[in-house]
């Protein structure tokens, strides 16, 4: 009997900017953890808002769990998204943390700088990403 060996599932942390660069190159994906805003719902669709880690940021339409409590205001929640790689508007949060209005968002996005090192090493085609491309070193600590 052979051996079935299952594509390990990859989960990432993400905002809006890499999130973009990492859907247009095609990498498979699994799960999704970010943070942003409630833009808007209509019945089981939530289009959220994504911070780039500038002042912009990426809108995203997805479904919601049932059991998923989410309300359009200016709170801030933490996402976490099951991605559909076929279809991205049937991707499906699974999970929200409402971190409320007095969210600080520089100590979460600062971390970003050195994640998306770590995932353009893991994916070779991520380094041809111009648009996305910061400088400096990598924290190796």
């Amino acid at each position: 009997m052979a051996d079935i060996q299952q594509a390990p599932q990859v989960c990432l942390r993400v905002n809006g900017e890499i999130f973009n660069s990492v859907l247009q190159l095609g990498v498979t994906i699994h799960r999704v953890v970010c943070v942003g805003n409630v833009l808007s719902i209509k019945g089981d669709e939530v289009t959220i808002s994504i911070p780039n880690g500038s002042e912009l940021s990426t809108e995203f339409k997805f479904r919601k769990e049932p059991s998923c409590s989410l309300v359009a205001n200016e709170n801030t929640y933490q996402f976490s998204i099951k991605i559909d790689n076929q279809n991205l508007g049937d991707s499906i949060i699974e999970y929200a943390q409402d971190f409320g209005t007095n969210f600080v968002m520089y100590s979460y996005s600062t971390s970003f700088f050195n994640y998306w090192y770590i995932l353009k090493d893991r994916y070779p085609q991520l380094k041809g990403s111009e648009e996305t491309e910061e400088t400096g070193e990598m924290d190796t600590q």
